[in-house]
């Protein structure tokens, strides 16, 4: 077991981002957490004083769930809101084919394209706003109807208090992160028929959010599919009619009887005259249903959630216990976090990639400022030929996103946490 640490420390590290996921810790059900695992993970944490190191221990996710094509929460969750786990690849819902054993990736580097598709879109925008957007989606918890979001914040954060209870005394381990990149799912989306192609990772098949829901309704939609290029990273170049068999990725045992949450709230329906699918409320994610006031993720729902995470962290664990958090991947720090919206002692931990490299999977000649880019910056300026300049344009952007979060929360420490 002391082989990992000792090879890390060997390697020159001190100091290291321990990742956990909620379904590992809650795989089972809800409520059935995995002792073997935390008793693990204590052994593996109490080793690292041994060879001069400290880590912070953050709970990871991406894409929502392994079962939507990334990781993170168990797949108990998907199925609470209604979704057919076996329908997911093939209504659209999901890409899985980076996360199936054989893999079957075609165009490494999709996967972020999950992120606006159907499942994880859905499940973020219940996660942080089903009481606002989804107040219909009520589920059974030890016999009483909760809404869902309800349901999931709270699973959440009592298995993170399991979590941190488990791992409490440890004497490397100095904090906790909240989550890997958070994601808004639909929350703010101004367009049901289109997704932003400088923020958001167009190629292979991109269903808006309109062509998402009725694929997952079951009805054959035609698709826009999106291929790499050059020098946009990617261009449309078809359409293709997808979920051709008309299967539906909503369970008739779910909470909307097998209806497509978004359908039994208005957002959209479909007109069987024409055979397409029609928006009824084009901003529907943009405003509280109720009385019609802007929602803003940040202030609505991630400060809020935030803050009630740490203080139960700090409840178990002491209050010199460090906490870490992050925003949306390649935003910069809003200046709406102010000292009133953010835990005492937060660590600032923003994410930073040279997306061409990972976007391609391997390095080249050419950097790209993809930073600039999904900001407005002309491609022919975005462009960084050979080592030199690559070095000049990495530095650029990891200044940008300190700068900012030094801009927006005062001199208060900034970690980047993934690069």
């Amino acid at each position: 077991m002391s082989i990992l640490p000792g090879a890390l420390r060997r390697w020159g590290l001190t100091f290291i981002r321990f990742m956990v996921t909620w379904e590992a810790l809650e795989h089972s059900g809800p409520g059935q957490y995995d002792t073997e695992y935390l008793t693990y993970l204590r052994a593996i944490l109490s080793l690292l004083p041994q060879f001069g190191m400290t880590a912070f221990v953050s709970m990871h996710q991406d894409v929502w769930s392994r079962f939507s094509g990334g990781s993170g929460a168990p797949a108990w969750t998907l199925e609470l809101a209604g979704f057919d786990l076996t329908a997911l690849e093939e209504t659209g819902a999901a890409y899985i084919g980076g996360v199936k054993v054989p893999g079957v990736e075609v165009d490494r580097g999709r996967w972020p394209t999950g992120y606006q598709k159907l499942a994880c879109s859905t499940m973020n925008t219940l996660f942080w706003a089903g009481e606002t957007f989804a107040p219909k989606v009520l589920v059974d918890r030890n016999g009483e109807k909760v809404n869902v979001q309800t349901f999931l914040q709270d699973a959440f954060l009592d298995c993170y208090d399991r979590l941190v209870t488990g791992l409490k005394g440890v004497e490397g381990i100095v904090g906790f992160e909240i989550l890997n990149e958070p994601h808004a799912g639909y929350i703010g989306l101004p367009s049901m028929h289109e997704f932003d192609y400088n923020t958001d990772l167009h190629l292979n098949d991109i269903p808006s959010a309109l062509q998402s829901f009725m694929l997952g309704a079951g009805y054959p939609t035609l698709v826009p599919h999106w291929t790499r290029s050059f020098p946009m990273p990617t261009r449309l170049t078809s359409r293709n009619m997808r979920n051709i068999k008309g299967r539906k990725v909503w369970r008739e045992d779910g909470p909307t009887a097998g209806q497509c949450i978004w359908e039994s709230h208005g957002v959209w329906g479909y007109d069987n005259v024409k055979k397409e699918g029609v928006v009824l409320k084009e901003t529907y994610f943009t405003r509280r249903p109720s009385d019609g006031g802007a929602v803003n993720w940040y202030t609505d729902c991630w400060y809020p959630f935030v803050t009630r995470w740490a203080e139960r962290v700090r409840s178990i664990a002491g209050e010199d216990k460090i906490v870490f958090a992050e925003g949306i991947p390649n935003e910069f720090c809003p200046r709406s976090w102010t000292p009133d919206k953010r835990p005492a002692n937060m660590v600032f931990a923003p994410h930073w990639y040279d997306l061409n490299a990972l976007f391609a999977k391997a390095f080249s000649r050419l950097s790209i400022n993809v930073q600039g880019l999904s900001r407005g910056l002309p491609v022919w300026k975005a462009f960084y030929w050979g080592h030199k300049s690559a070095r000049e344009n990495y530095a650029l952007q990891l200044k940008n996103i300190v700068e900012e979060g030094y801009k927006s929360l005062g001199e208060n420490p900034v970690l980047i946490g993934e690069t």
